[in-house]
């Protein structure tokens, strides 16, 4: 009995009873049976338009809609086109590109054609149709591919089933009310069909043509079976770009396209095509490319060439559009069912293997069930691509024979699931398999014959059988614990460690051909041998070692001992590496037989410690004696020198105090410095670290010890002094922000007017008694800036912050006298010292600062003078490792005194500007603009600086210093400027730079004088102060009231050395 529009009682009633574990086949041959499931989510009407949801396909239809809605809000021009040319080009020459570096090719061996524009303007109002050749021309060169690819496509449409289903195109339904239309890009508004009733959309029929397509070229050209598989995965999800389909049409396509396929591949009728096409395929193209088709077909990840290449990128496209997230609505947890003849569609990806492994390899791979369209049948459960990469589980014992003469996956294959399961793998033949997942079966693995190869990994949990070639290809640091016997070899390659913790018996031979191979359990019966570029290293056992020219062997994983049971081999050009340290201890290789010694150099890699003036280890023991010597020995250590004693059944290593001076060893003057004063200090922990310094250490090493940030602190507290002294001399420079009535114009009238006549009114220069006297005014400033230590002292980051305060009273005739106090606070630290830690030294300086000022105006002469005392908080912190690891505090006091002056004469430019009122208590005050000027001015500075006496606290390499004077001196030449600007603010607003050359003086180069200890003094030299530097100022003042402005300005001073940027914010009251 049929329902409405074809569907069978017997399809709807497997789809609503959810499948069973048997295979299944059609009973129509067009397909609708196979996607009956679809009626447990959706009844079609008797008409087009009166279909419905059910219940449980409400919410996944709903979803299903959405997301069209959602690619055509976010779809971009780019994937417009691609959705365009997916739609109007045959189906079958749009998958070609799925071939990669074969497509041009088989392009030109097929004849395969499109006629097709390229996308424009016309795309909109044009309905283009495509009349090329598709896959091809049946009489080309390729024709028996493009006859396969034809065949597939026979008797493969999705009409009847469109029919039987009704369900509506995207562009047709609503959604929350509104209606799709506009899911439908305006490129292919032309191909909206006017006959609703004969245009279904489930499924989709371009996405099915694609597919059948590309699994037909797939079975021609396996080489690139996941590729095509991508490419017809985006072909369909075009359709939904395109607003043409939604998931479960594009998911109805590929089903259906699978069964056409099967029923294909497994017809009598094309049997004989099958392999023609399949040997005409691999012929043509590996001779277009001068090479096997496995090499030809896989160029380099380059989307540039090849669009498929990155595989990554492919799994997950091609897994995510299996379901597009739409939600299950039966079971998941029912057994694999597999479609009878399904095992056909890998036939020639896998021919290596019986059918009935092919049928493993799908089951094991497939979807779990319980999706919208699982009937029982299994096709919809069809994971292609998953299964293109093998098993998925073993179940049972898993027997693979490859055969190298066979050539192609008969030679050489990679499996790249991960497997799990509690069963086996037997690998024969003489070809190789690659296992590139993260592998949990438990049941073992045996290599009868041929190379199995994978990473540490890849072979499950069980034990390894090797009768063959294993290969543990270890491109990141890996261990395995499986126990390996047979009489195999054992290969390990790229450049990872390899850690074996098993206890093997394996009896062939091993052999390291790149990175590392760590034995921490046994391989007590193979004799590993070392090649160039290799090492060897561990606490476990081996049978025998050979080393050869390149070849590197390290006992332990530190320190430790690896033990031969037999013989060992060094040949020249080889390396014994040996850790060791101040306890005694060294690595050792002990061996039961002999020691063969013909040549190679022992490299020493001691660690920090406090060593003996001498000390031996035996580093190499042979129970069947010793033989020849090792060409020579080094080691990191600046001031041990190593040295080789060979007994009958021993080589010991003595590591021996030299006579090299520590300071030979200093990259600094400062710590050359250092290195003497811990030389002439005497034993003691801080000379038993530097003892052990390697050679690569000890110059940052001593340069840590110096301390040099103690004198870096004085560089800081002499660029703190500039910032107060500029925060004194911006109050003197700038003038007042009062009324203005000192000087400027004022509107007058002359009296010698006609009586009766308008007076005439003009501005008129005049000088008047400025009635507001007093002054209270504020300065915030905060700088950043680095300083270069010349490769003597550490550079530095410093970061001062800090603000002055001060009141002055104008005197007549141009005088003015304040006083002035604040508070500064400068962090420093060091940038990114080599060696140690990152920040490694810091220092904190906080100051508060009193002081007196004052300044003389005569006419356009100005004269501007200061003194300023700040007494000082000087905390340090060093972090000195280099086997100290101490963390060393200083704590000191001292001051800073500075003497400062400045003449200039100004030079007024233009008319001084009219009097703007302001309004105060309710009346208007005129307040006069500044006036436009510059001014050339000479100044000069003198800073004294004291440090007081401190020690530091929290190791050996702690400092101690008496307190030391620094005198320094600066002199500045310049030209600051000022005008008013007019801003629409109606407030005056001031405009106001200054640049200016300053030169240093005195004690510009810091020096500490101190100690370690009782030890003797040194001098070390803390961060330059640049002698010339570059000092400029720009900034604006708004006059926010007759008696009050505001003010902000950068600041800066550049020299060779260091740079220090600032802003500065002001506050000026008057009356």
């Amino acid at each position: 009995m049929k329902l409405g529009h074809g569907v069978s009682i017997a399809a709807l009633t497997v789809a609503m009873l959810g499948s069973g574990a048997q295979a299944q086949t059609s009973g129509t041959g067009n397909g609708v049976d196979i996607l009956s499931g679809f009626g447990r989510i959706w009844i079609p009407g008797r008409t087009y338009d009166t279909g419905s949801p059910t219940a449980l396909g409400g919410p996944l239809l709903l979803r299903n809609i959405q997301i069209v809605a959602e690619r055509a809000r976010e779809r971009t021009l780019a994937q417009e086109i691609a959705a365009y040319y997916d739609d109007r080009r045959n189906q079958s020459y749009s998958v070609i590109d799925g071939l990669g570096p074969l497509t041009q090719a088989y392009l030109v061996g097929s004849g395969a054609t499109t006629t097709i524009p390229a996308f424009d303007a016309t795309t909109a109002r044009v309905q283009y149709v495509d009349q090329g050749t598709g896959a091809g021309v049946t009489t080309s060169p390729l024709g028996k591919v493009v006859q396969l690819v034809n065949t597939f496509r026979t008797n493969a449409s999705t009409t009847a089933a469109k029919d039987a289903y009704s369900y509506l195109r995207p562009w047709r339904q609503s959604l929350n009310g509104q209606s799709l239309g506009f899911v439908v890009p305006p490129s292919l508004v032309p191909e909206k069909s006017p006959n609703p009733a004969s245009d279904g959309g489930f499924p989709s029929g371009h996405t099915n043509a694609a597919y059948l397509s590309a699994l037909a070229l797939a079975y021609a050209v396996p080489q690139r079976f996941q590729e095509l598989l991508t490419r017809a995965s985006e072909l369909g999800d075009d359709r939904i770009e395109a607003g043409m389909h939604s998931p479960t049409d594009v998911i109805g396509g590929r089903v259906l396209a699978t069964y056409f396929a099967i029923r294909a591949l497994n017809d009598p009728a094309n049997a004989a095509l099958l392999g023609e096409a399949f040997a005409q395929a691999q012929s043509y193209l590996s001779q277009a490319c001068g090479g096997p088709l496995e090499r030809c077909a896989h160029a380099p990840v380059d989307p540039a060439t090849d669009r498929f290449s990155d595989y990554a990128r492919n799994k997950a496209a091609y897994t995510a559009r299996l379901t597009y997230g739409l939600p299950p609505v039966g079971p998941t947890d029912q057994a694999p069912v597999v479609p009878a003849g399904a095992e056909a569609l890998l036939a020639t990806r896998f021919p290596y293997l019986t059918a009935a492994q092919r049928r493993d390899v799908i089951a094991t791979t497939e979807l779990p069930s319980g999706g919208f369209l699982d009937n029982g049948m299994g096709y919809d459960r069809i994971n292609l691509f998953a299964a293109a990469d093998g098993y998925g589980a073993f179940n049972g014992t898993v027997t693979v024979t490859l055969d190298a003469a066979k050539g192609g996956f008969s030679a050489y294959d990679v499996w790249r699931n991960d497997i799990g399961g509690a069963g086996s793998l037997v690998k024969l033949g003489s070809g190789a398999l690659v296992l590139t997942g993260a592998n949990t079966y438990a049941g073992g693995t045996t290599i009868g014959g041929g190379t199995l190869v994978g990473h540490a990994g890849a072979f499950g949990t069980g034990a390894i059988l090797d009768n063959a070639a294993l290969v543990v290809d270890q491109s990141v640091d890996g261990t395995m614990a499986n126990a390996i016997a047979g009489s195999g070899t054992l290969a390990k390659t790229n450049s990872g460690a390899l850690t074996l913790t098993g206890i093997s018996t394996l009896t062939g031979a091993t052999a390291v051909e790149a990175g590392q191979l760590v034995v921490n359990g046994s391989l007590a019966n193979s004799l590993v041998t070392v090649r160039q570029g290799a090492g060897l290293g561990g606490s476990g056992t081996v049978g025998g070692i050979r080393v050869l020219a390149g070849g590197t062997v390290a006992p332990g994983n530190s320190i430790g001992t690896l033990t031969v049971a037999g013989n060992v081999a060094f040949a020249a050009g080889s390396t014994y590496g040996v850790e060791a340290n101040a306890a005694g201890q060294a690595d050792k290789i002990a061996a039961t037989g002999t020691a063969t010694l013909s040549g190679g150099t022992v490299d020493v890699r001691a660690a920090s410690g406090a060593y003996n003036p001498r000390t031996t280890y035996t580093i190499l023991s042979a129970a069947g004696g010793v033989s020849g010597q090792f060409a020579g020995v080094t080691a990191n250590l600046a001031f041990l020198s190593p040295g080789l004693r060979y007994r009958t059944d021993a080589v010991d290593l003595t590591l021996t105090r030299n006579d090299v001076p520590f300071a030979a060893s200093a990259t600094s003057r400062n710590g050359a410095a250092a290195a003497n004063a811990v030389q002439a200090a005497g034993p003691s922990r801080l000379t038993d670290a530097a003892v052990a310094f390697t050679t690569s250490e000890a110059g940052s090493a001593f340069r840590a010890l110096s301390g040099d940030i103690h004198a870096g602190t004085v560089s800081t507290a002499y660029e703190t002094a500039f910032f107060v002294r500029e925060a004194v001399l911006d109050r003197l420079r700038w003038g007042s922000a009062g009324t203005g009535l000192d000087y400027g114009t004022l509107p007058a009238a002359d009296t010698a007017d006609l009586p009766g006549r308008p007076p005439l009114v003009a501005n008129v220069p005049v000088q008047v008694l400025d009635p507001q006297v007093f002054g209270l005014w504020g300065q915030g400033f905060g700088s950043f800036g680095t300083a270069d230590g010349g490769g003597n002292a550490f550079d530095l980051d410093r970061q001062i912050a800090g603000f002055a305060a001060g009141s002055d009273l104008r005197l007549g005739r141009g005088l003015r006298v304040g006083v002035v106090g604040g508070y500064t606070e400068a962090y420093l630290d060091s940038a990114g010292r080599v060696g140690g830690t990152s920040r490694a030294e810091s220092a904190t300086l906080k100051s508060g600062f009193g002081g007196v000022y004052g300044g003389y105006e005569l006419g356009p002469l100005s004269l501007r003078l200061g003194a300023v005392y700040a007494d000082t908080d000087t905390r340090t912190r060093r972090a000195v490792l280099y086997g100290l690891s101490d963390t060393l505090s200083g704590h000191g006091g001292g001051y800073t005194v500075q003497g400062f002056g400045e003449i200039g004469w100004a030079i007024a430019l233009g008319t001084p500007a009219v009097a703007a009122p302001l309004s105060k208590d309710g009346g208007a005050v005129a307040v006069q603009p500044a006036a436009s000027f510059v001014e050339p001015f000479v100044g000069g500075a003198y800073v004294g600086i004291r440090r007081g006496a401190f020690a530091e606290t929290g190791g050996a390499a702690a400092l101690a210093s008496l307190a030391r004077d620094y005198d320094l001196g600066a002199a500045t030449v310049g030209v600051r400027a000022q005008t008013s600007l007019d801003l629409g603010l109606s407030l005056p607003v001031t405009l106001r730079g200054l640049v200016g050359y300053r030169r240093a003086f005195g004690d510009v180069v810091p020096t500490a004088l101190l100690h370690f200890g009782t030890g003797p003094a040194f001098l070390s030299a803390g961060v330059p102060i640049d002698r010339d530097a570059l000092v400029a100022q720009v900034g604006l003042d708004l006059a926010v009231a007759p008696n009050a402005s505001l003010g902000v300005a950068y600041t800066g001073q550049t020299g060779s050395r260091a740079q220090d940027q600032a802003v500065k914010g002001n506050f000026t009251l008057r009356f």
